[in-house]
């Protein structure tokens, strides 16, 4: 497998990611967390800091695993 950069920007920031493995998947992941941080900031309060909603996202994306799983 190869090392690849993948750039992105989450809640307003730029991240730049190091990944080992399919550019496509990468990508993948990141558009899917991208569409969950989406959607809790719309749930947050208007004020809520940005980890507030990097957890509740993270909640969201615990659920579908569970239900992925049964």
């Amino acid at each position: 497998m190869h090392e690849h950069l993948v750039e992105v920007q989450l809640l307003g920031d730029k991240v730049t990611l190091k990944s080992v493995g399919d550019t496509e998947v990468s990508r993948e992941v990141v558009e899917i967390v991208s569409k969950k941080l989406s959607a809790a900031e719309k749930r947050a309060r208007a004020s809520a800091p940005a980890h507030h909603i990097a957890l509740l996202a993270l909640l969201d994306l615990g659920e579908d695993y569970v239900y992925a799983r049964k």
